[in-house]
Formats: C-alpha cells, sequence, structure tokens
C-alpha cells in the first residue's frame, strides 16, 4: 500500500476532532495510519504542519459546502435557512470535520492561534457574502420585503453563531433544540417584518 499525504491528513484529523491539538499525538495517528512515527516525516514537518493542513482543507470544504447549499434557490426560504441550521447539529454529531471544524474554532491551539484566525476571518467573510447574495435573491422574489440583505445575513449569522455556541458549549442536544425552536420564528419574524 502506498500512504499519501491525504490518508494521514483524515486520520489526524480524526484525532484532532476526539482530543484537540494537545491530545492528539503523532504515535498515536502514525499508528491509526499504519505506520511509524518517523514516516509521518516523510510527508510534514510536524503536528503544526499536520494540523494546519488538516484545518485549511476542512474550512475549505465547508465553505463550498455553504457556498453551494445557498446558492440552491428552488426551496422555500424559511424551509431552506431552517434545513441550514439543522444541519449544524446533525453534523456536529455525525461528522468528525464537521466537529473538529467548531472545536479548532473555538479552542484553536494556543501556539498556532494566528495562523487558526487567519483562516476563521476569510471563512466567515465569505460565509456572510453567500448570504447576503442568497438574501438579494430572496428580496427580488419578495421573500423578503423590508429587511436589507446585508442585515438579513448578518441577523442569520448571529443566529448561526448562537447555536454553534451552544453546540460546542451545550451540556446536551436538547438545549439546542430548545434555543433553537425559540429563536428560529423570531428570527424569520424579524427579517420579514423588519423597516428599513
Amino acid at each position: 500500500m502506498i500512504l499519501t499525504a491525504d490518508q494521514i491528513l483524515k486520520v489526524a484529523q480524526d484525532h484532532f476532532a476526539r482530543n484537540g491539538y494537545e491530545g492528539a499525538t503523532l504515535s498515536a495517528i502514525a499508528k491509526d495510519v499504519g505506520i511509524k512515527k518517523p514516516s509521518l516525516y516523510a510527508h510534514f514537518s510536524g503536528k503544526e504542519d499536520i494540523f494546519l493542513h488538516v484545518i485549511k482543507k476542512v474550512f475549505q470544504r465547508e465553505s463550498n459546502l455553504l457556498k453551494t447549499y445557498l446558492a440552491d434557490i428552488e426551496k422555500p426560504m424559511d424551509e431552506h435557512l431552517h434545513g441550514l441550521l439543522e444541519q449544524q447539529q446533525t453534523k456536529f454529531e455525525n461528522s468528525s470535520e464537521f466537529t473538529f471544524l467548531l472545536r479548532m474554532s473555538y479552542f484553536p491551539p494556543q501556539s498556532l492561534l494566528e495562523e487558526v484566525f487567519d483562516l476563521i476571518d476569510p471563512f466567515f467573510a465569505s460565509f456572510e457574502q453567500y448570504l447576503v447574495t442568497y438574501f438579494d435573491v430572496m428580496r427580488q422574489r419578495n421573500d423578503i420585503k423590508q429587511t436589507r440583505p446585508v442585515d438579513a445575513a448578518a441577523a442569520f449569522l448571529t443566529l448561526y453563531d448562537g447555536l454553534t455556541i451552544e453546540l460546542v458549549y451545550g451540556v446536551n442536544k436538547q438545549s439546542f433544540q430548545r434555543r433553537f425552536t425559540a429563536a428560529w420564528p423570531i428570527f424569520l419574524k424579524g427579517i420579514m417584518d423588519s423597516r428599513e
């Protein structure tokens, strides 16, 4: 079997998602890949290098997923956006990649704070721009009448962030669902009824 850097990154992503940066070890990653630790250095310079490769790929994939999701304008707006928020919980419970993305966004390694924030800022700037474009289309087709697309995007991103924090810090999935259920109709009414 020829080992690829992508195989190492996939295993490393699972370790970082489960154990955090500090808890993930090169020895454990190498063992799960099926190689000896020194063999990792044929592909990467060390743990920081592996981590940065993983996090860059994860942010790029998530950004592409959000862009694709928001480019689909066929569903009713409320159903479509509700689905995007619902996906957060499902992905957090079932996707080591999404879990890794959230945990490393909120608990980045101290030694790599600057590098991680250099990825987070453009990620959320892109996400916000995808939302502005989406809400602009919704306004053109009269799904929202009064709210400016930039304001609707900011409001949605605030709701998204709040629910994300609930996933990361919440004690159980019922607390996520309770807050989601309470906040969603207020958000929807707000963007549909607000005045400029």
